[in-house]
């Protein structure tokens, strides 16, 4: 008996596997925010906030060349720089966010001035030599667990989905005056089939974000 799949067997298995592919974000752990007792009263009085480079960890399943992968880290801290950003004026835009931003580009050219990224720099570098009230750190981690064709090959197989995609992210709010962290959001996020890395941390960004003390 021949165990090969009819050809009229593939449309119906390709239309399950897009079905699978459809449910591509999940959370895996509930959230995690952290804030000190005066982190309210300190974030109103912020007037004027920057949003610093993220630190990035990437975790590889290949060997790769430590500078192929540091050039990509640096590249996502500013993709992720500039989601972060993006998602808070567009709270600002709707009246939900209180204090002002300081745009990317000034940000950037005055940490670049001030040596950054070869200069190593602390929380109160950063307070320091951008001149603001407060400022929103951030560091995630990324991996990728198993390929989109691995995800491919279980589904059809178990009939089950895995992640593709996972970030841990993890953001905190700096108050310049006292250079202390005063909120922290920590979050993981798992994407499958169909998921972007981008996609994933958009949606872990954006819950973080709703839970700041900035928002009205």
């Amino acid at each position: 008996m021949s165990n090969r799949i009819s050809p009229g067997k593939y449309p119906q298995l390709l239309l399950w596997i897009i079905g699978v592919s459809t449910l591509f974000i999940t959370m895996s752990s509930c959230a995690s925010v952290y804030q000190t007792s005066d982190s309210r009263s300190l974030a109103i009085s912020h007037k004027w906030v920057a949003v610093v480079p993220p630190t990035i960890s990437i975790q590889v399943r290949k060997p790769l060349e430590a500078e192929v992968v540091e050039k990509q880290q640096q590249m996502e801290s500013m993709n992720f720089q500039k989601e972060i950003y993006n998602q808070l004026l567009k709270r600002k835009s709707w009246g939900q966010f209180n204090p002002d931003l300081m745009d990317i580009q000034t940000i950037n050219a005055k940490l670049k001035k001030a040596g950054y990224p070869d200069t190593p720099m602390t929380t109160a570098d950063y307070c320091r030599i951008l001149g603001v009230d407060g400022i929103i750190t951030s560091h995630f981690d990324l991996s990728k667990p198993i390929s989109e064709g691995g995800a491919v090959a279980v589904a059809v197989a178990f009939g089950t989905s895995v992640a593709t995609n996972s970030v841990r992210a993890t953001l905190q709010i700096v108050d310049a005056s006292t250079t202390k962290m005063i909120w922290s959001f920590s979050h993981e996020v798992n994407g499958h089939l169909g998921s972007t890395t981008s996609s994933v941390v958009e949606r872990v960004v954006r819950s973080g974000i709703r839970r700041m003390p900035y928002n009205r």
